[in-house]
């Protein structure tokens, strides 16, 4: 049976339950009518499930020293914090996830790693059609959950340009590019179509130059009518505004104003913060009379929740993994697929507008994000940088024959 095998060998069935379900029951479970509590009962168990398979693992032991060192800081923001059983509660969920993930990366070998990147496209679309589905009779009205519509959509867009079958690529690249445009989501939009064209364009040889040529063509020719749909997605949000220029000078007003209170709102509690996952925007953040907000941002977010203190450990794991995407990026041939490497760059650009960062754990976006840095960071052994001409292995039976 699957529950009696190593954890490593039960990430990828494991990762399409945590996409349908976490989907279904977190992002979508408030417009089909199930109480957030089921989520949070599936949650506690996903999370015990993982801690205990991999129990038995030894920490390596900078990990472990950094975690004890760490671990005192988790004590004074739950403490200090606004709802201290939410932050402390939330807290140790996610240390003992990070501790799995940690685990299970020590143990992971790259062929393994190559299985799970095989089918990441595959789940990541699975989450994101679940999610438009759930969606689709509420489409033409605001809300919130159209942003992690865009968000899952946008990046199984750019994870399908791992995609080896051509066919089976352009299939998912549209069904991810359909449901992206219908999400409404600008920045997902703009940011997964620029991410995969930088890829392509950093992967250019001269044998496909007249290809990214024609691109270039039909792009010009298509100038006009890609305005005119943009100018239309802007002003279906921005209400009174008249012209794209005024519906994003609305836009960036908007996003400013939350940036501005939510600065305002770190400078009462610089060093502690208002408690991890607290709500700490309820009363004091509004756009709109009696609609309470968070800043939108995962990076100033992180600031107002957790303190200067924590957010320091954040910025220096954030430095090591740039400092590693560059070395990657630029030192790396280009007949080295570099796509998951984008990918990571994709969950940094959209936490400057959504709240996604390193402590959101309940989507299925935020998992790999996390996991793929953690790989960054953790452990050389394994690659994200893979050879073009490398075949993702797709059974068990393979994997285990390595």
């Amino acid at each position: 049976m699957l529950i009696s095998k190593p954890i490593t060998d039960q990430l990828v069935p494991l990762f399409y339950l945590m996409a349908g379900i976490y989907t279904v029951l977190n992002l979508g479970g408030p417009f089909i009518g199930i109480p957030g509590v089921v989520f949070l009962g599936v949650f506690i168990l996903t999370v015990n499930y993982f801690f205990f398979k991999t129990v038995k693992i030894k920490l390596r032991k900078k990990v472990g020293f950094f975690i004890f060192c760490f671990f005192p800081l988790i004590i004074l923001n739950s403490i200090f914090s606004i709802e201290t059983f939410n932050s402390s509660f939330y807290w140790i969920l996610w240390l003992m996830f990070i501790i799995s993930l940690v685990k299970i990366i020590q143990n992971l070998n790259q062929r393994q790693l190559d299985h799970l990147l095989y089918h990441l496209p595959y789940i990541l679309l699975l989450a994101s059609v679940l999610l438009y589905i759930i969606l689709f009779p509420r489409l033409g009205t605001s809300l919130p959950t159209k942003n992690s519509l865009g968000l899952l959509s946008g990046a199984t867009l750019i994870a399908s340009v791992s995609i080896k079958d051509k066919w089976k690529r352009y299939l998912v690249f549209a069904i991810a590019l359909l449901i992206v445009v219908q999400s409404d989501s600008r920045s997902s939009l703009v940011f997964s179509i620029g991410i995969v064209a930088l890829y392509f364009t950093s992967s250019v040889n001269s044998k496909n130059s007249p290809l990214y040529i024609f691109g270039i063509i039909l792009l010009l020719i298509f100038y006009q009518p890609l305005y005119n749909f943009f100018e239309e997605k802007m002003l279906s949000k921005e209400r009174f505004a008249t012209n794209l220029e005024e519906a994003l000078r609305s836009a960036q007003k908007e996003r400013t104003d939350l940036l501005e209170l939510g600065w305002e709102l770190f400078k009462e509690k610089p060093y502690v913060g208002f408690g991890l996952k607290s709500k700490y925007y309820e009363g004091r953040i509004t756009l709109v009379q009696g609609s309470f907000v968070h800043v939108h941002n995962g990076y100033l977010s992180t600031l107002i929740e957790t303190g200067i203190i924590i957010t320091f450990f954040v910025a220096v794991f954030f430095l090591i993994i740039t400092q590693q995407l560059i070395r990657l990026f630029f030192f790396q041939p280009k007949s080295f697929d570099k796509i998951w490497l984008f990918f990571i760059a994709f969950g940094f650009i959209r936490s400057y507008g959504e709240n996604y960062l390193f402590f959101n754990i309940g989507n299925i976006f935020s998992i790999f994000f996390l996991f793929f840095c953690i790989i960054l960071v953790v452990d050389s052994r394994l690659s994200l940088v893979l050879p073009q001409n490398r075949i993702y292995y797709r059974s068990n039976s393979r994997i285990r024959g390595s």
